[in-house]
């Protein structure tokens, strides 16, 4: 009995030592790969054969390419801000691009990051965490998963304006 109560106990402590060293390795990486996502500061046009799309895009002066996985919070004022604010008008308070409407007001497509915009952004997380992505933190920051879940604004030739579902990592 003692034999098997000792390899319980044994994988047990095994397990937690793992958790405990693995947990401390992402409790590491996390900071270092949070500074690296870059803010979002323009709006940015991926041109794909037949088809564009616009979104948010910040500078990721790692890979020297303008990405989609950029982060906007309240308080940001800029470019990325207005492309932002025109994706969630055109996806989520029409049906006519492809979109959904949420029920929530169109936003004014100023730039700035504040209280409707954030709103809006929650609302969106909120749709599409119930839509296919169950992870996709509700907390009103446009953030990577948030860019590449959400729809953005497109066209493609003989069909018109559209609302694009574009999962790319890194853009150029």
């Amino acid at each position: 009995m003692d034999g098997v109560i000792g390899m319980k106990t044994m994988t047990i402590r095994i397990l937690a030592a793992f958790a405990l060293i693995t947990g401390g390795l992402f409790a590491f990486a996390s900071p270092a790969a949070a500074s690296s996502t870059p803010q979002c500061t323009r709006s940015y046009t991926y041109y794909g054969s037949g088809y564009w799309e616009q979104y948010p895009a910040g500078w990721n002066s790692t890979y020297s390419v303008w990405s989609q996985g950029c982060w906007l919070s309240y308080g940001s004022s800029n470019a990325g801000v207005k492309q932002l604010q025109s994706d969630i008008n055109n996806c989520y308070t029409r049906t006519d691009w492809g979109g959904v409407n949420l029920g929530i007001a169109r936003l004014t497509v100023d730039g700035s990051y504040g209280a409707k915009t954030k709103a809006a952004v929650i609302a969106v997380q909120k749709y599409e965490r119930s839509h296919g992505n169950p992870y996709l933190a509700v907390d009103g920051v446009y953030g990577p998963n948030t860019a590449y879940t959400m729809d953005h604004t497109g066209a493609w030739s003989g069909v018109g304006y559209r609302c694009w579902h574009y999962k790319e990592p890194v853009l150029q």
